[in-house]
């Protein structure tokens, strides 16, 4: 595979399944309840490892769910240049930190509210007591994920002041709508940061508005209207274009064996084998980012 400048990570949806009923969820793209099969997924690592990519995320759905999770993520750090990152709303995360044998190098506690009845309602998962899994658990970094919503954005300062005490960065996610309380509640938020703090806009895959929390955390907002500043031809393909801000973020494989850098599944590689569709993907990107598609940093 030929040398790449723009590398997404490999985003692995280990199941379909969750503990929660977030209808906020965008579920990776991901239509099915299945778990991806176990000699799958060890295919995927030894893929990554061949061809030198250098993240693997995992995912679901909820991975914790997964009783071998232990196992994939001992596997992936058997690996020594890929580094593996979870994204979990904290079920099972108390026991997987017991179970695993060193420290992993992203954890992504995806987070609906810190008001225990609103968390209730969507993932099932005490706030308290998913900070504090989430300040114990062996990890490099650690972030906090939040969609704002018409329910829970008057948390924000909330959540901040928690990011700030433990040391965790915020990513904070906004939902594409026509409505014109949530609108104004998206600028209102946004204005309050921009006077808060200093903020530069990163042009990646998924451009986002970066802010410097503390020493080693950030802010860091995604946006439908910020996508708009990147071209990139293999969105173009895509017929829900338009709908879509996660762009090329990752390079997603689900349970059922679609390789597919879109969250809408419009586009998808169909080798005769894991580890080409794998490669076919990558190949594509990276012939997106020589044609200046897109701007890397």
């Amino acid at each position: 595979m030929k040398k790449r400048i723009y590398e997404p990570p490999l985003r692995l949806i280990l199941t379909g399944k969750c503990n929660g009923n977030c209808n906020f969820c965008h579920l990776e793209g991901n239509t099915s309840s299945e778990d991806m099969p176990i000699d799958m997924v060890y295919q995927c690592i030894d893929s990554a490892d061949k061809l030198s990519i250098s993240r693997v995320a995992l995912t679901g759905g909820e991975p914790t769910l997964r009783t071998d999770l232990k196992d994939i993520i001992n596997y992936i750090q058997g690996k020594q240049k890929i580094s593996v990152s979870l994204t979990t709303n904290g079920y099972n995360l108390e026991k997987l930190s017991k179970d695993i044998s060193k420290p992993i190098d992203n954890l992504n506690l995806s987070m609906s509210s810190l008001n225990e009845k609103l968390a209730e309602k969507y993932q099932n998962v005490i706030p308290k007591i998913a900070l504090n899994y989430l300040s114990h658990f062996r990890a490099l970094k650690k972030t906090i994920n939040i969609v704002i919503t018409k329910e829970n954005y008057l948390e924000i300062e909330a959540f901040i002041k928690v990011c700030k005490e433990m040391d965790f960065s915020l990513d904070i996610m906004f939902e594409k709508c026509n409505d014109e309380e949530y609108r104004d509640i998206q600028k209102k938020i946004l204005n309050e940061l921009v006077s808060s703090f200093a903020g530069e806009i990163i042009l990646q895959s998924t451009p986002v508005l970066k802010f410097k929390l503390s020493e080693n955390s950030v802010i860091r907002i995604k946006h439908p209207y910020l996508s708009k500043l990147l071209h990139n031809s293999i969105c173009e393909e895509c017929r829900q274009y338009n709908q879509c801000f996660e762009k090329v973020c990752a390079v997603r494989v689900h349970p059922d064996g679609v390789v597919t850098p879109c969250l809408m599944r419009e586009i998808c590689f169909s080798g005769r084998t894991m580890h080409s569709k794998i490669e076919d993907a990558y190949n594509k990107l990276y012939t997106m980012v020589l044609c200046n598609d897109i701007y890397c940093c």
